[in-house]
């Protein structure tokens, strides 16, 4: 008997999130899939989590996310709480120094 399981999450747009697994295959070679099928039932899949900031949001409220990811179908969840840095002094345009070249 067999099974699969597919992760999800629920990031906002600008948040990225990447799995990366070995399922049960004969390698142990990890790849990027969010799903694993043909499963030995009992047997454990670890798939581990790559989360991005791709822009931070406008609205400095929502620096702070809290967001879920869980297998699809399942009640079980890791809840992510993430806290953006957004407002770093070296993100400031007076804080760029550009390359001159005499």
């Amino acid at each position: 008997m067999s099974s699969s399981v597919d992760m999800k999450h629920d990031a906002p747009e600008y948040i990225q999130v990447k799995y990366y697994t070995a399922c049960q295959g004969p390698s142990t070679e990890i790849k990027e899939s969010s799903e694993c099928d043909e499963l030995v039932i009992g047997k454990e899949v670890q798939f581990n989590v790559q989360i991005k900031v791709l822009k931070c949001p406008v609205d400095s409220k929502d620096w702070k996310q809290t967001f879920k990811i869980s297998p699809v179908g399942s009640q079980e969840a890791i809840y992510v709480n993430l806290e953006m840095n957004c407002d770093c002094a070296c993100e400031h345009p007076e804080h760029h120094v550009s390359n001159t070249y005499f």
